[in-house]
């Protein structure tokens, strides 16, 4: 059995899934109502700014070993248990999985010297889990695609 992070940077598969994750985060930030989804949009829209849209792929491959890491674990477990789909394995353990991304930003925050990034999270930073949560089905159907 090959762990997610084999998988993922197989065959040069790495930049495909930074631009699938890049597209999910736009999709789910785009999917965001009222005043937390005004707040999340335009904190999006601060980073999506810098570098003319560039900074959220820096951003994304910065953060995918870490990410990936983070998985790496349910990812095991779902391999064990042997049926069904990642997606639905991750969505049942959508507070687990939240948590263990949530600390990964949270550790790259902590290391971030760029005050307008570290402003923008730290507003963000509250409401983030729910958000996640949310997230969750579509980072595990994003990861099956690349499987």
């Amino acid at each position: 059995m090959q762990n997610l992070q084999t998988v993922l940077n197989k065959d040069g598969a790495r930049q495909a899934v930074i631009d699938d994750s890049v597209t999910l985060v736009q999709e789910e930030v785009n999917r965001k109502k009222g005043i937390s989804g005004f707040a999340i949009k335009n904190g999006y829209k601060v980073v999506s700014k810098l570098k003319g849209g560039y900074m959220t792929h820096i951003m994304v491959d910065k953060m995918l070993d870490q990410f990936v890491s983070s998985l790496e674990p349910f990812y095991a477990q779902y391999q064990a248990a042997g049926n069904g789909s990642f997606a639905a394995f991750l969505a049942e353990r959508e507070d687990a999985v939240a948590e263990a991304l949530l600390a990964a930003t949270d550790q790259r925050r902590q290391a971030e010297s760029n005050k307008m990034l570290t402003g923008a999270y730290d507003k963000l930073r509250p409401m983030a889990k729910r958000n996640v949560q949310e997230a969750v089905p579509g980072i595990g159907r994003m990861i099956e695609n690349h499987l």
